[in-house]
């Protein structure tokens, strides 16, 4: 039987508190959530086309959310862009292709560094991202908890 999703959040949460204490806890309403993106130009068959590619994550959560749809899409290039390889290469260590994951939101440790949170039926995926917001985001470590 599956367990209803807010009791997954609950758990994370608690999860996330023990973990970080509820210092960690902060909110920051000025972060830009969008992408940087620049145009390139690409040659095939037809001449030559531009694609627009999303240079640098500019928030934590945009790393996580970025690298779990691309993990969901089988596109290990596009998890590439927002985490290192060690974290793309752990978690395309399965198919994302069926995943019913349910994103759970980050909590700042501190000004370089935030823990995010993927619940899924059985336990949940904690990312670590680093960086900043004018520098861009980088998941670098993925660790998994069983409820």
């Amino acid at each position: 039987m599956a367990k209803p999703k807010w009791k997954c959040g609950l758990i994370v949460g608690i999860i996330l508190v023990s973990i970080f204490g509820g210092s960690a806890c902060s909110s920051n309403d000025s972060k830009s959530s969008g992408t940087e993106e620049s145009n390139s130009s690409i040659p095939d068959d037809q001449g030559e086309s531009t694609v627009t590619i999303g240079v640098i994550c500019t928030s934590a959560q945009e790393a996580t959310e970025t690298t779990v749809n691309a993990w969901e899409a089988s596109d290990k290039a596009a998890a590439s862009r927002c985490a290192e390889d060690v974290v793309v290469e752990s978690l395309f260590s399965t198919s994302g292709a069926k995943a019913e994951w349910v994103f759970q939101g980050c909590v700042g440790v501190n000004a370089s560094t935030e823990k995010c949170a993927f619940t899924y039926e059985g336990g949940a995926a904690l990312f670590t991202a680093i960086g900043s917001d004018a520098m861009g985001w980088k998941l670098s470590e993925l660790s998994f908890q069983a409820d």
